[in-house]
């Protein structure tokens, strides 16, 4: 009797509180799941069945809300763990039995959609290069020295003597002394072809008396031109005789029969000179 008595209040003992723990984590998981957040409702179930195993509930809620979220990996590990336990609620081992099925279905739709990468075949290994030899070099050969150029030596044009000298210099002056007169010769032509410009008459020409003292300064005038044309001409001419006229030396004892004048012709004046030779 004593026995029955000492043992009826120990089979009457109430259950252990629950963890206080494992409780904030239960409703924080289930919080999080009826809120859509489903990660952090199977991060919360398993850690509450880290703390409490029991029955496996908290492990199949972790592995339900993973499913949800779609980490189908790493829920259908949780699903195989739980349906592994002894102690796992008969409900929930038929509902983990038909989840995990889906769960797999899915998997396999999944590999079954992933499109390998496309092989690249790799490229043909290029063929060796072959080099060719060089060609032997031909023999080198010596060229003979080139020949000596020698520089042209030139030969100093002989300066005038000086009786070219003198005739150059003399019909030189001849021509420019024609040109002188041909110029102011020009110019009392201008002047004389003004006055005149008005005639004789009614008296307005005033520079010439009368018509016949106009004419001869008229024909005045065109000597002089005439004059001035002919030596420009005869002093060009005989000064470019003098100088491109081969330099011949000349004796000097024939130098001094060398005579130089001036002529007069039908057209004017002219240089001349008179030599032995």
């Amino acid at each position: 009797m004593l026995s029955q008595l000492l043992a009826a209040p120990l089979m009457a003992r109430p259950p252990a509180p629950p963890n206080r723990a494992v409780v904030q984590l239960a409703q924080q998981a289930l919080a999080a799941h009826r809120a859509g957040d489903q990660k952090r409702a199977a991060d919360l179930y398993f850690r509450a069945h880290q703390l409490d195993p029991g029955d496996g509930a908290f492990l199949w809620g972790s592995a339900r809300s993973l499913q949800l979220d779609g980490q189908l990996d790493l829920a259908e590990v949780r699903y195989v763990a739980f349906l592994q336990l002894e102690t796992a609620d008969p409900d929930l081992r038929d509902k983990a039995v038909t989840y995990l099925a889906e769960l797999r279905a899915e998997l396999a739709q999944r590999r079954a959609r992933v499109v390998p990468p496309p092989v690249v075949p790799l490229p043909p290994e290029p063929s060796p290069v072959v080099v060719p030899a060089p060609p032997p070099e031909p023999p080198v050969a010596i060229a003979p020295p080139p020949p000596e150029v020698v520089a042209p030596v030139e030969v100093a044009r002989p300066q005038l003597s000086r009786l070219r000298q003198g005739l150059f210099w003399g019909t030189l002056a001849v021509a420019a002394g024609g040109a002188s007169l041909l110029a102011v010769a020009s110019w009392q032509r201008d002047a004389f072809n003004t006055a005149m410009a008005p005639g004789f008459s009614g008296g307005k020409v005033t520079e010439y008396p009368d018509r016949a003292t106009a004419l001869r300064a008229g024909d005045a005038i065109t000597l002089r031109q005439n004059l001035g044309v002919a030596a420009l001409v005869l002093g060009t001419a005989g000064a470019l005789t003098t100088w491109l006229l081969p330099r011949a030396p000349v004796e000097s004892e024939d130098r001094a029969k060398i005579q130089v004048f001036v002529a007069p012709t039908t057209a004017g004046w002219t240089v001349a000179a008179r030599a032995p030779w």
